[in-house]
């Protein structure tokens, strides 16, 4: 983190720590996600995991994955700043007009079905994790540590002790009681 100026904390928990701030090469905006590793033997490995999938994502809907870096048993995960904010954080400071979340509704299902093209299957989909301007007329998807690729995808049942994102927004599929997979589970 020598390379980066910290602006502000975006977002803290007891795993994660998202920072904005800038890369004092060339000042560009970075947002800097940092998750210590639970074990100084074994590194984190779901930052590691975002980086390989988000990296290889194209278009407009996506967010520049620039690098990862490990240093003192800490991953830090390096992307482009969007000067965008997350749907959670904006719904919870306004409403919302109809007419606006139509429009909000149509750029996100765009940027799913973006995601889709690409045979990457997001499966944790939440207002957390899609980034938005103040408008709510563009949008991105972040935060791809569940993330598929459909190609590589079997189905099999899961463990419901094992299930990975956010309780409220999981799928039928993702609860390991329907025995399939596919991209209906970010529609759900």
């Amino acid at each position: 983190m020598d390379n980066f100026k910290t602006i502000e904390t975006v977002y803290q928990s007891q795993k994660t720590k998202i920072l904005r701030g800038l890369r004092e090469s060339d000042n560009l905006p970075v947002i800097l996600k940092i998750r210590s590793s639970l074990n100084a033997v074994i590194p984190e490995k779901g930052l590691a995991h975002e980086y390989e999938v988000g990296k290889t994502l194209k278009g407009k809907h996506s967010v520049k994955y620039l690098c990862l870096e490990q240093k003192d048993w800490r991953s830090i995960l390096i992307l482009q700043d969007d000067n965008m904010s997350s749907l959670y954080s904006i719904i919870n400071n306004k409403r919302i007009d109809l007419s606006t979340f139509f429009k909000f509704a149509l750029a996100l299902t765009i940027a799913i079905e973006e995601i889709h093209s690409q045979c990457i299957i997001h499966q944790n989909i939440n207002p957390a994790n899609i980034i938005t301007n103040s408008f709510l007329n563009e949008v991105k998807l972040i935060d791809f540590e569940l993330a598929k690729n459909i190609d590589n995808e079997v189905a099999h049942l899961t463990q419901p002790a094992i299930l990975g994102g956010n309780l409220a927004y999981l799928s039928p599929e993702q609860t390991g009681r329907i025995n399939r997979r596919g991209y209906r589970t970010d529609l759900y």
